[in-house]
């Protein structure tokens, strides 16, 4: 939301691209799920697309249609890596190299996605290394360490001006998006106020996500809105 609040306040000037990573880990602090309970996110009808695109991608679909706005054309690569404690049964769908272009002037992004369980990384929730990037015409904006103590930086920074700058942001572990999440979806239904993310957004992203996974496995570039 702050890195969002920059870019509106033209911080890093026209947002000329954005850059998502993604890629898995493994830490005796992560959560414990068992892959039992993992198996039906590996089976394209009951979850809808595979666990890594689909499933923890369309959030950072969202993300990336948050900070940059409405996309019009997207072309995916999406490769499937067998499960080490169950290879030959489930793979799972990266790695994974998907690109995009915004409806905004001159303007694309990028999300990669890695399977890499061998890293070890710290985190409270799943062992999932997560960090954005946005370029801008002045300026960088970087988002850190989300979800997983990877890269030791600051959570939020800017480069602008030939130099780097830690921007204070309070609310930077995983948990506190749940908790203003809830407290704004309530304050919305007091004040019948407009959510952040409403029908018409959330189906936006939805087509976004979906227009990978056909890209993807078409080998043709998609329109998001071509898809219903």
């Amino acid at each position: 939301m702050r890195a969002r609040q920059m870019i509106e306040a033209g911080e890093i000037g026209e947002v000329r691209a954005g850059r998502l990573h993604v890629s898995t880990g493994t830490d005796d602090t992560a959560w414990k799920v068992p892959l039992s309970a993992w198996l039906w996110r590996f089976n394209d009808k009951q979850c809808g697309g595979g666990p890594m695109v689909f499933d923890h991608g369309y959030h950072l679909f969202s993300l990336a249609y948050y900070l940059g706005g409405p996309v019009k054309r997207v072309y995916g690569w999406i490769d499937r890596t067998p499960v080490s404690e169950a290879a030959g049964i489930v793979k799972i769908d990266a790695p994974a190299m998907i690109i995009f272009q915004y409806e905004a002037s001159h303007c694309y992004g990028s999300l990669d996605i890695e399977h890499t369980p061998a890293m070890r990384i710290y985190s409270q929730y799943y062992a999932d290394d997560d960090r954005i990037e946005v370029i801008g015409e002045k300026g960088m904006i970087f988002i850190n360490r989300y979800t997983t103590k990877t890269v030791d930086l600051p959570e939020l920074m800017l480069f602008k001006d030939g130099k780097t700058t830690a921007i204070p942001v309070e609310g930077v572990e995983w948990h506190d998006c749940f908790i203003a999440a809830t407290q704004d979806m309530i304050e919305k239904l007091k004040t019948d106020g407009q959510p952040r993310l409403d029908g018409p957004t959330g189906k936006a992203v939805l087509q976004f996500t979906l227009a990978a996974l056909q890209s993807a496995s078409s080998g043709k570039e998609i329109n998001p809105k071509d898809v219903s």
